[in-house]
């Protein structure tokens, strides 16, 4: 969320954009290569393939956080902790106040890509699948099939709004339900009609 759009380039760069504008805000070489990063309120974090974990400060500086022990192949962040998806199918919580691991759960499968938004996870695989967690306890909600190999997910901006009518299997058509949206199609999801920017007119965003 936020002004900023952060991508990742081959040298170990992190560029910093104005996701408006487009212009570059700032650019940081990191010390190690990363193979995953993620921007939340204001924070850019990466894992690298040796388990380490850095957060890319505003002044351009770049502050170890400590180590997983197994590579990272993914970030999710709250307001509060960070996901850390790592070979081994682990997910670690990390605070992010103090940066200390606070507990880890396992998944199915080895994960490619995570993602968090309002209190789930949503986890890739190279199978294809993309499996649900609850944060908090990371329990299994459910798999969907997407038929191809995922190598990242994201999530969009949440919606100002409050979201309704979601795919209940009993009343959903053949029973095909989606608790995150409407009744589910042939590819294992339902829709979602989501807002985005504000009401104002004049702020055209």
């Amino acid at each position: 969320d936020g002004p900023e759009l952060v991508a990742h380039m081959r040298r170990g760069e992190v560029v910093v954009l104005d996701r408006t504008r487009g212009f570059e805000m700032r650019r940081v070489t990191l010390p190690i290569a990363a193979t995953t990063i993620t921007a939340d309120r204001g924070e850019v974090y990466a894992g690298t393939s040796f388990g380490a974990v850095m957060r890319i400060e505003d002044d351009g500086t770049v502050a170890f956080l400590g180590t997983c022990g197994a590579a990272i192949r993914g970030i999710a962040a709250s307001g509060t902790e960070l996901f850390l998806a790592s070979e081994g199918a682990l997910v670690w919580r990390v605070d992010r106040a103090t940066c200390s691991v606070t507990s880890s759960f396992s998944l199915v499968s080895e994960p490619t890509g995570i993602a968090y938004e309002g209190g789930a996870l949503y986890v890739g695989t190279a199978q294809g699948l993309i499996h649900t967690y609850e944060a908090a306890s990371g329990a299994l909600v459910t798999t969907r099939d997407f038929g191809h190999a995922i190598s990242a997910v994201a999530v969009g901006v949440a919606a100002a709004d409050t979201p309704y009518c979601f795919g209940e299997w009993s009343l959903c058509p053949c029973g095909a339900g989606d608790p995150f949206g409407g009744c589910a199609s042939m590819m294992g999801v339902g829709a979602r009609l989501v807002t985005y920017g504000g009401a104002s007119v004049s702020t055209d965003d």
